[in-house]
C-alpha cells in the first residue's frame, strides 16, 4: 500500500504575528490615552445618516439617526451643524472643530459643552462613506472660562474707574506690558520700552524715571515708587497728568534674581487740580482759617497764608508754644465741647495771652468759637 503524499506550504507569519499584537497594543494604549482624557469616538455613516459609538460613551449610543441628534442640541447649533458635517462630506473642509451644546436640565443653563474634532474617511477610490469625530465635555472648563473671563471684565472696569494703570516689567525682554494705558492704545498685547516712557515724560523727571528702570533691568530686589509727570499725546495744549508709579518684584529665576516686577501707576491730576483750587479759595478769604486735631489735642493745623500771616508759624505748630500751656489748656476746653457736640460757638469769646509779641500785636487776642 502507497503512502499518500501530502502536499502543503509552510510560511512564516511571526513578523505577521508581532505585527497585531503590536496593533492590540496600540488600541490598548489608545483606549487609555482616550480614557485618561474623557474623550469618545463616534462615526457617522453618511449614506444612512446614522451615528453610532465607536469608543468610549459617546452621545449616539449604538445608533442615533442625524434628525435624533438635532433634537438633543440647543436651537442654535441644530441649525449649523447639518451644514458642517456636510462641508466635510463634500470635500471642502478637511478637519471641523466645533462646540456643540446638548441638553441636560441637571447643569446649569440645561446644556453640556461638548468639543469635537470631525475628519472624514476616505475610501481607496476617494469617496467619504464615514466622518469620524471625538467628543469630549468641556462645560467646566466653559463655565470657568466665562467667569475668568467675566472676572476679567469686571478688573478691567474697576481699573479704568480708578484711573490706574496696571504694568508688568520683563528685565530680561526688557518691556512692559500695560493695562488701562493710553500710551499703547489700551491694548494690551501692545508692549511699551522704556523709551516710550522717556518720550511722554517730562524733561525733569526723565533721569528719576531712568534710576527706577535700572533698578528693575538688573533684577535687584527691592519696591520702586516714582512720582512722574507724562503726556499721553504729543499735541503742544495736552496736559501734563501727574502721576505716582509703585512696583514690587514678582519673579525671580533659579539664581534668585528678580526677572519681573509688577506694579500700578496711579493719575493724581485731579486730585492735585481740587486741592490747587482749594488753596486758591482758601487763601482768597481775609481771614486766618485753621483746623484742631482733636486727636493731637491742641495741635494747630493752618490751612490759609493769612492763617499763617498772623500766627507767623508753619503748618501743624503746638498752641501751647503760641500762647502758653495754661492759655492752651484752657482753649482746648473750649475746643472740646464744640466738637462733642457739635455745635458752633459763635458768641463764644476767650480772651489769650500770645507768647510771641513780635508776631501778634496787641498781645490780647480775641479767639473766637
Amino acid at each position: 500500500m502507497e503512502t499518500p503524499l501530502i502536499d502543503g506550504v509552510l510560511k512564516d507569519i511571526t513578523a505577521l504575528i508581532f505585527k497585531e499584537e503590536e496593533l492590540q497594543k496600540q488600541k490598548e494604549y489608545m483606549k487609555l490615552a482616550l480614557n485618561a482624557g474623557n474623550i469618545s469616538v463616534w462615526v457617522y455613516e453618511v449614506s444612512a445618516q446614522v451615528f453610532s459609538s465607536f469608543e468610549g460613551d459617546a452621545l449616539s449610543g449604538e445608533g442615533m439617526t442625524m434628525q435624533q441628534m438635532l433634537e438633543l442640541m440647543h436651537p442654535e447649533d441644530a441649525i449649523s451643524y447639518p451644514a458642517s458635517i456636510q462641508s466635510l462630506v463634500t470635500g471642502e473642509v478637511s478637519k471641523l472643530v466645533l462646540v456643540t451644546r446638548f441638553k441636560d436640565e441637571s447643569v446649569r443653563g440645561g446644556y453640556r459643552y461638548y468639543e469635537a474634532s470631525i475628519m472624514p474617511m476616505h475610501k481607496e477610490d476617494g469617496r467619504i462613506t464615514q466622518i469620524i469625530g471625538t467628543q469630549k465635555d468641556v462645560t467646566d472648563h466653559y463655565f470657568q472660562q466665562k467667569e475668568q473671563g467675566a472676572s476679567i471684565q469686571k478688573t478691567d472696569l474697576a481699573i479704568q474707574n480708578a484711573d490706574l494703570v496696571l504694568w508688568e516689567y520683563d528685565s530680561q525682554a526688557e518691556e512692559f506690558t500695560c493695562y488701562n494705558e493710553p500710551l499703547n492704545g489700551y491694548d494690551r498685547t501692545q508692549k511699551l520700552p522704556p523709551s516710550a516712557y522717556y518720550s511722554a515724560a517730562h524733561p525733569d523727571d526723565i533721569a528719576e524715571m531712568k534710576r527706577v528702570i535700572s533698578i528693575m533691568k538688573d533684577g535687584e530686589d527691592e519696591d520702586v515708587k516714582l512720582d512722574i509727570r507724562i503726556k499721553y499725546s504729543f499735541d503742544e495744549d495736552a496736559e501734563w497728568q501727574y502721576c505716582t508709579l509703585s512696583g514690587s518684584p514678582f519673579e525671580r529665576n533659579e539664581l534668585g534674581k528678580v526677572t519681573k516686577y509688577i506694579g500700578f501707576r496711579k493719575n493724581n491730576t485731579a486730585i492735585i487740580k481740587e486741592n490747587t483750587l482749594l488753596n486758591i479759595i482758601l487763601n482768597s478769604i481775609p481771614m486766618p482759617i485753621y483746623i484742631i486735631d482733636m486727636e493731637k489735642s491742641s495741635n494747630f493745623l493752618f490751612r490759609n497764608d493769612e492763617s499763617k500771616k498772623m500766627f507767623g508759624v508753619p503748618e501743624a505748630k503746638d498752641m501751647s508754644e503760641l500762647i502758653g500751656l495754661e492759655a492752651a489748656n484752657e482753649l482746648s476746653k473750649v475746643d472740646q465741647q464744640v466738637f462733642d457736640s457739635e455745635i458752633p460757638y459763635w458768641e463764644k469769646r476767650l480772651f489769650i495771652h500770645w507768647k510771641d509779641e513780635d508776631t501778634i500785636q496787641p498781645r490780647e487776642r480775641v479767639h473766637s468759637m
